[in-house]
């Protein structure tokens, strides 16, 4: 079984891996990509909280049992459906944020990775910036999206979240979502059409 890297070079190198490695043909994800591993390149800090210029962050597209629906949370400040995710903890690989978070925003504890365990298997990445409030700087997210598959579908909610709710592929379809998290659930459906076979 695959071994998450736990000291913040090895994480940086290994994220300047995945990033260079990631096969896509979209024009956005391509841009974040150059400016991720510039990001990481030029910042000695890119984990937790402490860079306000930006960090990483780490979520997941879960699906449940039968690979027919997929959660999404309804984000209580944001006002938006939005998947699991947040902020890694200092010296934690996103990968492991993207489990963390999902258990906690969700309450569901029994997840696993698809197609595997290993950070190689990168669903999508996402660069965006957060907006200036009063106690943040305007900064950057860069953001790794993994595929997570739960065992129950029974919820119990963070207070981040109003609402949450399993909804079909078709259903997602219809929801005013991010384009981002759009092209995330798309390739979670590729790769479920598939075989996931990343």
């Amino acid at each position: 079984m695959y071994h998450l890297p736990t000291d913040r070079e090895s994480i940086r190198a290994d994220l300047l891996s995945l990033l260079s490695t990631f096969q896509t043909n979209v024009t956005e994800e391509q841009k974040d990509i150059e400016e991720m591993k510039i990001f990481l390149r030029a910042h000695t800090e890119f984990l937790g909280k402490t860079n306000p210029a930006g960090h990483v962050t780490g979520s997941a597209v879960v699906i449940n049992a039968t690979h027919q629906s997929v959660l999404l949370l309804h984000h209580k400040k944001l006002q938006r459906w939005l998947q699991p995710g947040g902020h890694t903890d200092p010296d934690e690989h996103p990968m492991a944020t993207a489990l963390r978070e999902t258990q906690e925003e969700t309450g569901l504890q029994t997840l696993s990775f698809l197609p595997s365990p290993d950070p190689s298997h990168l669903l999508t990445i996402d660069s965006h910036w957060i907006p200036e409030r009063p106690r943040n700087a305007r900064h950057i997210h860069m953001d790794f999206r993994y595929l997570l598959q739960a065992s129950s579908d029974t919820m119990q909610l963070s207070q981040e979240s109003t609402d949450g709710r399993w909804f079909t592929w078709k259903e997602a379809e219809h929801l005013e979502l991010d384009p981002s998290l759009r092209r995330a659930l798309s390739r979670a459906k590729q790769l479920l059409n598939a075989k996931l076979s990343i």
